[in-house]
């Protein structure tokens, strides 16, 4: 094991600058030759047929499928992969020159609630101006196809597909260097949303472990309150029975933000350093003085040679995981970025752990009981809206107002950037599943199709070689990306010609000649059910 001495002055920012561009690392290392006792004649024809035969059987496993492959890596690789090219869903750019308390309104009605002094930079330092916002709102199936983002939620080994009720992405910027968002100003978001189900839970989008996090339950305002209250008394007095009931369920997501994370056993297999680490620079780490740090190999894997190396240099910096921190070393021509945490050992990881069961325990009793709070202001909502209902006028008024319109307003707090998104697992009243052929022209493609489920706001996403699932009494669509700008589709009509009970059907997708060129191009013809027009 390293220990790695720190005790260069504070980096200013030209030096910080100066090393957020990493270079590939160079692998200028050669092999250490060893003599392989033998005998002279099996050396002598041994090798060369041995060699050939170890060339041959690499080109045959490892050559040809990289080539025949290439473009289905590439495609794994990317997480977040929008599969039409330049049709994207656009972001929203809000410039802010110095932030106050702020409420920036998106029509038709979204709103984002931002503090003074609730944005700081990746060194911590707190920015107020210039502040770019960048903004998205991904609402329906066709939006959540062009952006590309997955909608597959994996949990104790069971893969489900979300649902949406909604889903933004948010992030800031100032002098295009991303912000984060200083824990004790969360962030405040509202939006409508048409789909009035209060069985939706909210989900943040882990880009490194690549999967939906469950991050608490509806934040919806009751939409039998929150509809009257828009269409019958617009200039009453904020209620503070809601308000009470939004505090509550702020700091109930703040106190979910905050669970304690268990403490890391070392990994003996692993490469594990020390820091001496500068105080005043890294305050968070004073705490893990010569402690021991772990690489996670499932951001970079590990060169067997790099431990061995004397760095000159070691350059820390925060990353989005919490206690995960990037580390980079450097000698000479020779720069490497890993992912780092700190972990424990023996009698250090026993302590911690009884630590770590004594916190949790109290994080678990505070959440119960503001749960508990919780639920006692719904019933008292409950019960207050069933005494207001009595008045038949105010009944009438609000029939009226649900004829006009059936939306509610969904609210949560967020303490970090990203794609956020209130969802509940895909589930199927009468299911069909189908062995797929498609079709497009006579000619049989095995490729990537997109199904959207109208009725319930949800995308799947269907694999070549996976049955096709869908439920038979709701209203969809699917469709198949056959070149740069062009998709072919198989409509709602198209799926009620599908014999009940069939167990494979041979799908004919209508091409789109309209070329696909951006986002609005795409929404127009999904809005029109895939109609061309001239």
């Amino acid at each position: 094991m390293n220990i790695i001495h720190i005790d260069r002055p504070i980096l200013s920012g030209a030096e910080v600058n100066q090393y957020k561009d990493f270079k590939a690392l160079m692998d200028h290392f050669s092999g250490i030759p060893a003599k392989i006792p033998m005998k002279k004649g099996w050396y002598k024809f041994g090798i060369p047929f041995i060699s050939v035969a170890f060339l041959s059987l690499f080109v045959w496993l490892v050559i040809i499928p990289l080539a025949d492959n290439k473009d289905q890596q590439v495609e794994e690789f990317r997480f977040i992969n929008p599969p039409l090219p330049g049709a994207d869903i656009p972001y929203i750019v809000i410039l802010i020159e110095e932030l106050h308390d702020t409420v920036i309104h998106i029509p038709p009605a979204t709103t984002i609630e931002l503090k003074r002094n609730g944005l700081a930079d990746s060194a911590g330092n707190l920015v107020n101006g210039p502040v770019e916002i960048r903004f998205r709102q991904i609402m329906n199936p066709a939006e959540i196809f062009l952006s590309g983002i997955p909608m597959t939620y994996d949990s104790a080994g069971i893969r489900s597909t979300f649902e949406s009720a909604g889903m933004i992405e948010i992030a800031a910027f100032c002098r295009n260097k991303p912000l984060c968002i200083v824990p004790e100003k969360p962030i405040k978001i509202s939006y409508r949303s048409t789909l009035t189900g209060s069985d939706y839970n909210l989900y943040y989008l882990d880009t490194l472990q690549r999967n939906w996090i469950y991050m608490g339950e509806d934040g919806i305002d009751l939409p039998d309150e929150l509809t009257y209250q828009e269409q019958t008394e617009r200039d009453r007095v904020a209620d503070p029975l809601t308000d009470s009931l939004i505090e509550i369920r702020s700091a109930i997501a703040g106190l979910v933000l905050q669970k304690p994370d268990p403490p890391v056993l070392a990994n003996p297999k692993k490469w594990h350093f020390r820091l001496d680490v500068l105080a005043t620079e890294f305050p968070e780490l004073s705490v893990y003085a010569k402690t021991v740090f772990e690489i996670d190999e499932r951001y970079k894997v590990l060169n067997p040679s790099h431990p061995a190396i004397q760095w000159e240099n070691v350059v820390i910096e925060r990353s989005d995981k919490p206690l995960y921190y990037y580390v980079t070393f450097t000698k000479d021509t020779i720069t490497v970025r890993y992912l780092a945490c700190p972990v424990l050992t023996g009698e250090s990881y026993k302590v911690a752990m009884q630590k770590y069961e004594s916190r949790y325990t109290d994080y678990q009793r505070e959440l119960a009981k503001r749960k508990e709070r919780e639920e006692q202001s719904v019933q008292q909502l409950i019960f207050r809206q069933a005494m207001r209902f009595r008045d038949s006028i105010a009944m009438e008024k609000y029939i009226a107002s649900r004829q006009t319109e059936n939306s509610i307003i969904r609210s949560f707090t967020i303490m970090r950037f990203g794609i956020w998104n209130y969802d509940k697992p895909l589930k199927y009243n009468q299911m069909q599943s189908i062995e797929p052929v498609m079709k497009v022209n006579d000619t049989v493609y095995s490729k990537t199709c997109y199904l959207a489920d109208l009725t319930r706001n949800a995308l799947i996403t269907v694999n070549p070689g996976n049955d096709l699932v869908f439920e038979k009494e709701s209203k969809k669509i699917l469709w198949m990306v056959t070149g740069k700008d062009k998709v072919a589709v198989f409509t709602d009509e198209d799926f009620s010609r599908i014999p009940d009970g069939a167990k494979s059907y041979t799908f004919d997708l209508k091409p789109i000649n309209t070329p696909l060129n951006s986002s609005e191009d795409f929404l127009r013809l999904f809005h029109a059910d895939f109609k061309e027009t001239p």
